[in-house]
């Protein structure tokens, strides 16, 4: 930490406006601070024309430029600043020295919550040149490196994609393979289920023919129990009347 942020107490004057702000710092400002999203809402609010096709890199140019003059859409833009980083900037004017301010913000880029805390002490009014200067340049660096991040999130997008169209098509030919043994498995039970239908058919033919064969051969077994049964009538017809002839003696 250099000498000039040593030990010094704080002004607890009025925050900066943003066109009171350096004109070289608004660009990290809006590009940092708003999302494309953020810009085209304003536009709508301050009544600015854009068209539907408008690029974000158009809609930042239009804004930094804006960002430099006291003008209608430019309080807007300081207003919403304002309410999405409030809470940062309460924590911010409660610094009592530049090494707290300074502190505040090596915390910041240490939880990667660098918008709300560049807004606050770019807008800070005793943020000194030395600490605004690192910040700024920290900043310029980090958007350097989102834009690296950015470029290599989408390689790989790209490598995902082509990975997951590879996917796609071994995943369709296991559909294909896995509905053509559904199909067999079909046909096969189709044919087993024909085969077990002849079989009980076949055994109920088989239940009948022996039905018929018992019957069959039942009936000689009774015609001797009649014919028996016709003796044995015989015989005691001939004893009863050889005891009445012995009776009449």
């Amino acid at each position: 930490m250099s000498n000039a942020m040593r030990h010094t107490d704080l002004d607890k004057g009025r925050r900066k406006r943003l066109w009171q702000i350096e004109e070289r710092l608004h660009c990290s400002i809006v590009g940092t601070c708003l999302t494309p999203a953020e810009l085209r809402l304003l536009c709508r609010k301050a009544n600015l024309a854009i068209h539907a096709g408008m690029a974000d890199y158009e809609l930042h140019s239009a804004f930094v430029a804006i960002a430099g003059k006291p003008c209608h859409a430019a309080r807007l833009l300081q207003r919403h600043l304002d309410g999405k980083y409030g809470s940062v900037l309460r924590r911010f004017s409660r610094a009592r020295s530049v090494e707290e301010l300074a502190a505040l913000w090596e915390e910041a880029l240490e939880d990667g919550k660098v918008a709300g805390a560049w807004w606050a002490l770019v807008t800070h009014p005793s943020t000194p040149d030395d600490l605004l200067t690192r910040a700024y340049g920290e900043v310029h660096m980090l958007s350097h490196l989102a834009s690296a991040s950015v470029r290599r999130g989408r390689r790989e997008l790209g490598v995902l994609r082509g990975r997951v169209a590879e996917l796609q098509g071994e995943l369709a030919r296991c559909r294909s393979i896995h509905l053509r043994r559904i199909e067999e498995q079909e046909r096969e039970i189709q044919v087993l289920q024909a085969r077990l239908a002849r079989a009980r058919d076949m055994e109920q033919e088989r239940e009948e023919a022996r039905s018929r064969l018992q019957a069959l051969e039942s009936e000689p077994l009774a015609e001797r129990v009649g014919q028996l049964s016709e003796r044995l009538a015989a015989g005691l017809a001939r004893a009863e009347q050889a005891e009445a002839a012995a009776a009449e003696c």
